[in-house]
């Protein structure tokens, strides 16, 4: 039997993963019927960046109940509303 081996690059493989990440995420939000539109499902990254703290920020808060992170049903990815993220971010002001 011979060796096989797959070389892959690992900046493709990251944004492969990200790619399925968010069309799984469509799908079980459009399964959920959370999906609306007046409210925008954002990804820890997205929420991160319109927040304009750190993820560790973002995690912390969670923690705290200061912003609600949610999951999708049956698996481990967090997501966030925003809607949420906006009333925050007026609070800040």
């Amino acid at each position: 039997m011979d060796n096989q081996f797959i070389f892959f690059d690992p900046e493709e493989y990251l944004r492969k993963q990200k790619q399925i990440f968010e069309d799984v995420l469509e799908v079980k939000l459009q399964q959920l019927e959370i999906n609306n539109v007046n409210d925008e499902v954002l990804t820890p990254e997205m929420a991160s960046k319109l927040l304009g703290k750190s993820r560790r920020t973002l995690e912390y808060w969670s923690t705290k109940n200061i912003i609600r992170k949610r999951f999708l049903a049956g698996t481990h990815s967090p997501y966030y509303l925003r809607s949420e993220i906006i009333a925050k971010l007026k609070e800040e002001k």
